[in-house]
């Protein structure tokens, strides 16, 4: 257990100079013997690192003596990368008072909150006026631009069907794209990642564009499978497993991808509300497209929630706190074991003999604890590393110079995943992502043998349906299936179930 002694939030002076310390909490620390005006102290971190530093007083005035932190306080804000209004905690340990503890508990003051959420808040709403301008200047120009009434009718039925096939292939050319960039190494790389970018940004605003267009479209015998076709591009907002974001300044912006879950899964209610037809009731008033649009709309949030999780716990901030609970727990379930390194400790899952396994399997579960030791540097964090393991791990001196590329590489591989892929809660959730992945293609595959089975769609016959809108209903149902069987399929693969499961794929 732990007391409180200083919680704060940081200034520009406790940044730049020195930290100021309440009066009141003087006490607290180590006393000041006779005239002594400054007293050295240790504090410990997350991380179990140990802090020197000092408190200096005014040296006349015993009523207001204005303690601060001097010594060692400006090398620790720069290793912790402290900013103005960042809050720190310190405590003194209750069972024993001559240890202090050290805390972060870094996030934005309330005017910093409210400044972000605006700007959030101002970047979704941009992204559904630009989409709304692009219907107004294209109903605009339709009028405008001298044309058959047999053109314009064209155009008026074949966009939104449009819109809705190219959604679907950037996503098919977002999963290629996104194995390509992470394999390709050529010159062209440059080019590549370019266009990785442009399909990336392009397939989140197809798919908006897409809600949009829909919403200010009207319908008749077509809207039972419009209303089909709007849980969709939700599911298509929520990205391929292999590729949440292009750049770590994707995952700071997750706030922006919930802002734009809230908004576009209330624009696909209300789409599904105006365009709601019915023919006989299977059940009181509910009607069989009732519960093809509910299961995939439900499937379509939980897929776009899935993704502004991943995209959260990539974000600095939360590996951060991440790294933190983990370096607490594990010094605590350590039981006196040695260090590997600041924060981490040995457990039993460490030293255990595993001479039983597969090589191959051992090989990966070494690479992933090399990782696991490494990942304060991708957070630009110090720390030590143990001398049992700065050899076997640092210089990888026990190993040929195959493997030991070998395992570098699958450390680049554990990395990547981290920041732009879904991997990592995936296998931190491993039941609740194959719950997950069982309802997304039980879902879309009862929709595609209802539709298939049942002549009447919403009360309006299939027979009166257009093939166009037929088959762009299929080519949904069966791309959806398809492309969440292949996610299954890679993340049956992947590096991090071979761990879980002890067994590597031939």
């Amino acid at each position: 257990m732990a007391a409180a002694i200083v919680l704060k939030s940081l200034k520009k002076t406790d940044i730049e100079k020195r930290m100021t310390l309440p009066s009141k909490s003087l006490k607290c620390f180590p006393p000041l013997s006779g005239d002594q005006h400054m007293v050295d102290f240790a504090v410990r971190d997350e991380c179990g690192r140990v802090w020197k530093f000092r408190i200096y007083t005014r040296k006349r005035n015993q009523k207001y003596r204005k303690p601060v932190l001097t010594k060692g306080w400006r090398e620790f804000v720069c290793s912790k990368q402290l900013c103005v209004g960042d809050r720190v905690a310190f405590y003194m340990d209750k069972e024993d008072p001559s240890s202090y503890i050290y805390e972060q508990c870094t996030f934005l003051t309330e005017k910093g909150k409210t400044q972000v959420f605006v700007f959030f808040t101002a970047m979704t709403i941009c992204t559904v006026a630009f989409s709304l301008v692009y219907v107004e200047i294209k109903n605009w120009a339709v009028g405008k631009i001298p044309s058959t009434q047999e053109l314009k009718q064209a155009w008026s039925e074949w966009e939104v069907r449009c819109l809705v096939v190219l959604s679907l292939v950037l996503q098919l050319l977002l999963i290629l794209s996104a194995y390509a960039r992470q394999r390709y190494k050529g010159r062209f790389l440059p080019y590549v990642a370019a266009i990785v970018w442009s399909i990336y940004l392009a397939a989140d605003w197809v798919a908006t564009l897409s809600m949009t267009t829909i919403l200010r479209s009207t319908f008749a015998e077509e809207s039972a499978v419009v209303v089909l076709w709007v849980p969709f591009l939700l599911w298509h907002l929520g990205s391929p497993a292999n590729i949440t974001a292009y750049s770590l300044e994707d995952n700071e912006l997750w706030l922006r991808h919930f802002l734009g879950l809230v908004s576009n899964g209330v624009e696909a209610v209300y789409i599904y509300i105006k365009f709601r037809t019915g023919s006989a009731p299977i059940y009181g008033s509910l009607y069989v497209l009732d519960l093809m649009v509910v299961t995939l709309l439900v499937g379509g949030i939980l897929k776009y929630a899935e993704r502004i999780v991943a995209l959260r716990s990539a974000s600095s901030e939360q590996l951060r706190n991440d790294l933190y609970s983990v370096a607490k727990r594990s010094q605590h379930n350590s039981n006196g074991r040695g260090m590997i390194r600041t924060g981490l400790y040995e457990s039993s899952r460490t030293v255990k003999n595993e001479m039983d396994r597969d090589p191959q399997v051992t090989f990966l579960r070494e690479a992933q604890e090399s990782f696991e030791i490494f990942r304060p540097l991708f957070l630009d964090l110090q720390f030590e590393v143990s001398n049992k393991y700065h050899e076997d791990r640092v210089f990888l001196r026990n190993k040929p110079a195959e493997q030991a590329f070998r395992m570098v590489n699958i450390e680049l591989q554990f990395l990547y995943d981290l920041f732009y892929t879904k991997n990592p809660i995936q296998h931190r959730y491993c039941q609740l992502n194959a719950f997950l992945r069982g309802f997304y293609i039980f879902s879309t595959l009862s929709a595609l043998i209802v539709f298939t089975t049942r002549n009447n769609i919403g009360g309006t016959s299939k027979r009166v349906l257009s093939k166009a809108d037929i088959t762009v209903t299929y080519l949904l149902l069966a791309g959806a299936t398809s492309l969440d069987a292949f996610a299954a399929l890679l993340h049956l693969r992947s590096y991090w179930t071979m761990i879980r499961f002890g067994k590597l794929h031939k």
